[in-house]
């Protein structure tokens, strides 16, 4: 269904499904994950707590990986909505809105309703995107904040004089006061970025309009992004926590921006090696179940005339999505949200061309929807058939999953929808099925799926049952990896200690290790088996016990 006239209720009442649950819904249904989540959200928490908006502190001691936004962000949700999961991921998931949001609009500009209608369609359920969206991390704000500068900088260089962009995005800001402002905005936003995570956001920004300006030999225009005012939003917004953190804190720039930054940057010292191939396969796996669209978009690509001002708005996504890639690709450590920045620019080619071909109806693009439509049912199919059948992790993560018996034949079924609306040249409506399909899997694994695996994949529930076993008593833990060490420490709001061996008191351990207490001849009550990763004792160890460290 096009965006028309008619439909526009219908097609604005769909965007705004997509949207609310991509980013809002069971937001707080699983527990804080990874070593990451609980570590970010015990900072905003004690950040809201003492009222010290200017140290992130963790366990009482200043701790300066990331800078101050996020904990901004989660300490004002905490205080305005209580402590919970779906408060320390509301910054990650307002910025993902924001970001489609302001996609959206700069789509609508450029190619009309079914530009921003396509656009809402399919950034929201980029898989990457749509997981970081849920994730209590900078991520996601640094991503949002590195988009709305983009949408920002397109305007400007596309300012009506430039002629870059189509004269309906400069409609109403020939003015010279309206240029500055929209220059200081440009520059705020930025500094929203470094204050997310950091300088890789002028480096990211500025290499992204540098390649413009060399592909397209605009470099007047590029430099005019340097306007004083500009500059002035910038430096009001960024620096101020910077100056203040140091000056409170003597040792921040050596820990956050030589150790966090330049260090990790140039050695694998936190152990996030990856091959230099790596993003590749992130950027397709991440970009499901879209990632097929790259084929049409790199087609449009061909196409390009660099000399002709209509295609500069597109060079500066492509730009902007590329320069991620590149720099992170040199970095010594690798993780999956270093190029999520990439994803918006992305986002925003596969809707122009999603939109344009659609009404136009290109047979292209009706293959890449089939093809699409084919991956849903072809997947679910060999996942719940043959993979299950020759693995048994496969067979364990299904189990996990507690999917419906229904819903692999739905999903299957809705794949072969797709593919009978595309080969009908209903592309229109593959395209919203296609989106619907991945939001109404991603509700069924929130409301069903998620609560079961809590236990296994969070420590949420054997924190609360060790906390409610030890009372005023000592509470320990024992052979627990490294995010759950960190998740224990927030759900039970202390820093629990690694137990010696000869000590009394409950214990946090693994199924592994309990068994070796028992072979040891250490007295072992269960209080709970929460899982398979974690397990709830009482201990009273041998009299003999040493410590076995």
């Amino acid at each position: 269904m096009a965006p028309s006239r008619p439909h526009v209720l219908l097609a604005a009442a769909l965007a705004a499904a997509v949207l609310w649950i991509a980013f809002f819904a069971n937001a707080g249904a699983l527990g804080l994950v990874g070593p990451d989540e609980p570590r970010y959200a015990a900072v905003a928490r004690t950040m809201a707590e003492t009222g010290d908006w200017v140290t992130p502190r963790l366990n009482g001691q200043p701790w300066f990986e990331k800078p101050i936004l996020y904990y901004w962000g989660a300490a004002a949700a905490f205080l305005a909505l209580g402590e919970s999961e779906a408060a320390a991921r509301l910054p990650s998931a307002l910025a993902a809105l924001l970001a489609t949001a302001a996609m959206a609009l700069l789509c609508f500009r450029l190619y009309g309703a079914s530009g921003a209608y396509a656009l809402l369609l399919i950034m929201p359920t980029l898989g990457l995107l749509l997981g970081f969206a849920h994730a209590a991390s900078t991520d996601m704000l640094f991503t949002g904040t590195l988009t709305l500068a983009l949408v920002l900088a397109a305007h400007i260089l596309g300012d009506a004089r430039t002629a870059t962009i189509p004269h309906a995005l400069a409609r109403g800001v020939p003015d010279r006061p309206r240029h500055v402002l929209w220059y200081a905005a440009w520059g705020a936003v930025l500094g929203l970025a470094v204050l997310a995570k950091g300088p890789a956001a002028v480096a990211l920004a500025g290499g992204s309009v540098a390649l413009w300006a060399l592909v397209t030999r605009r470099w007047t225009e590029a430099l005019r992004l340097a306007h004083p005012a500009a500059v002035v939003g910038f430096v009001v917004v960024a620096l101020p926590w910077y100056v203040l953190c140091a000056w409170r804190n003597p040792n921040f720039l050596q820990v956050f921006v030589i150790e966090h930054n330049v260090q990790r940057f140039l050695t694998p010292v936190f152990e996030h090696r990856q091959p230099f191939w790596y993003f590749a396969a992130v950027l397709a796996l991440g970009l499901l179940p879209w990632t097929a669209l790259l084929v049409p978009v790199i087609r449009d690509m061909r196409g390009w005339r660099l000399a002709d001002s209509r295609h500069h708005p597109e060079i500066l996504a492509a730009c902007w999505a590329l320069v991620p890639l590149v720099i992170f690709s040199l970095s010594q450590s690798k993780l999956p949200g270093y190029i999520l920045p990439s994803f918006p620019p992305i986002a925003w080619l596969m809707a122009r061309v999603a939109a344009r071909d659609a009404n136009a109806g290109s047979s292209m693009l009706r293959r890449t929807l089939a093809i699409i439509g084919g991956g849903f049912a072809v997947l679910t199919v060999v996942a719940f058939g043959p993979l299950t059948y020759f693995s048994e992790d496969a067979r364990l993560v299904l189990t996990d999953l507690h999917a419906p018996a229904a819903a692999p034949f739905v999903v299957a079924a809705g794949g072969v929808a797709i593919m009978v609306l595309a080969m009908r040249r209903q592309t229109w409506a593959a395209l919203t099925l296609i989106s619907s399909l991945m939001v109404a899997i991603l509700l069924t694994i929130g409301v069903v799926s998620v609560p079961a695996m809590d236990g296994r994949l969070t420590p949420r529930t054997a924190a609360s049952t060790a906390l409610a076993a030890a009372g005023n008593g000592p509470l320990y833990m024992d052979g627990m990896d490294r995010a759950w060490r960190y998740g224990l420490d927030y759900y039970t709001r202390q820093a629990i200690r690694e137990w010696q061996g000869d000590t009394a008191g409950v214990l946090v351990t693994t199924p592994a290790r309990e068994q070796a207490l028992r072979n040891r001849g250490d007295q072992v009550e269960v209080l709970a088996r929460v899982s398979t990763e974690a397990v709830v004792l009482r201990v009273t160890p041998t009299p003999d016990a040493r410590i076995r460290k």
